[in-house]
C-alpha cells in the first residue's frame, strides 16, 4: 500500500542508514560517532533506496535483478525511493514479480538471494513493501521528472505497472475515445479495472519486436496510463499529459 509522506521519508532515511551500516561490521552507522539505526532492529527486511545502494558502492547494476536490455541506459541509479520494481517489462501483473535490495541481515528473502556480505535482494510483498506500481500517475510523473527520466518517460512505467492484454484502440471506446467497438465482456473487464483504481499501462501497440511476445509496448512505444477515471498519455519522447478525468 502506498505510504504517507512522513513514512516515505522515514523509509528513505532508513535506506541511507542501512546502506551506511552495511559497510560497518558492527551494524552501527559511522558519522563521527557511532549511532545505531532505529530501523535496524525493527525490520532488517525493509527495502533500501536504489540510488543509495549504488552511490555507496554497496552493489552495482547487474549484481541482482536489474533489467538491463540497453546496457548502461537505465534509471536504477537515479531513483532515490525504495519502491519495488518489476523484474522486467514482460509481466501483465506485478504479483510476486517485483524486487528490491535489503540489508544482508534480512532473513526472509521470499525467493531472493544474497548479493554480497552487505546486501541481498528479495521478492517484494505488497502487504509489507511499497511497490512502484502503487503510484498514481501524478506521483509517477513527479518521480520521473525528479529522477531525470523525462527524456524517456515510458521506461519507468513499464518497469513498474501491470499492463493490459489489449491495446488502446481495443478499449478506448470504454473511455469515450475513438477506437474499435468494444464487446460487453471487455466493457465489464474495463469497468472492474476502473473501479479498482489500479494504475495500469495500456499500450498503443502490442506489436512484437520479432519474437511474438513483446516485453510491453511495441513501436512507437507510447502508452496510456489509466487510473480510475483518469487517462494519461505517455509519449515515447515528450511530457506526459492528462487526456481526461484529471482534477486540478
Amino acid at each position: 500500500m502506498a505510504q504517507s509522506g512522513s513514512l516515505r521519508t522515514a523509509r528513505l532515511l532508513f535506506g541511507a542508514l542501512a546502506v551506511a551500516s552495511a559497510h560497518d561490521g558492527t551494524g552501527l552507522v559511522q558519522v563521527g560517532v557511532s549511532v545505531v539505526s532505529p530501523w535496524q532492529s525493527r525490520d532488517a527486511c525493509t527495502c533500501l533506496g536504489w540510488k543509495a545502494v549504488y552511490v555507496t558502492g554497496t552493489a552495482k547494476p547487474g549484481d541482482a535483478k536489474e533489467w538491463l536490455p540497453h546496457g548502461d541506459y537505465h534509471p536504477y541509479r537515479d531513483i532515490e525511493e525504495n519502491y519495488c520494481l518489476k523484474f522486467d517489462y514482460s509481466s501483465h501483473t506485478v504479483e510476486k514479480f517485483t524486487w528490491c535490495y535489503v540489508p544482508a541481515s534480512c532473513g526472509n528473502l521470499q525467493g531472493g538471494r544474497a548479493v554480497n556480505a552487505r546486501v541481498s535482494w528479495k521478492v517484494c510483498n505488497a502487504e509489507q513493501d511499497t511497490l512502484m506500481a502503487e503510484l498514481p500517475p501524478r506521483e509517477m510523473i513527479k518521480l520521473i521528472t525528479e529522477s531525470g527520466w523525462l527524456k524517456d518517460p515510458t521506461l519507468l512505467p513499464v518497469l513498474s505497472y501491470p499492463y493490459h492484454t489489449e491495446k488502446w484502440d481495443d478499449v478506448s471506446a470504454f473511455y469515450g475515445q475513438p477506437g474499435n467497438p468494444i464487446e460487453p465482456q471487455m466493457k465489464e473487464k474495463m469497468q472492474r479495472l476502473r473501479d479498482s483504481k489500479t494504475p495500469t499501462v495500456i499500450c498503443d501497440s502490442l506489436d512484437a519486436w520479432g519474437n511474438g511476445n513483446p516485453d510491453a509496448c511495441g513501436p512507437p512505444n507510447s502508452l496510456k496510463l489509466v487510473y480510475g477515471e483518469e487517462v494519461w498519455e505517455f509519449p515515447h519522447f515528450g511530457v506526459p499529459v492528462c487526456k481526461q478525468g484529471c482534477k486540478a
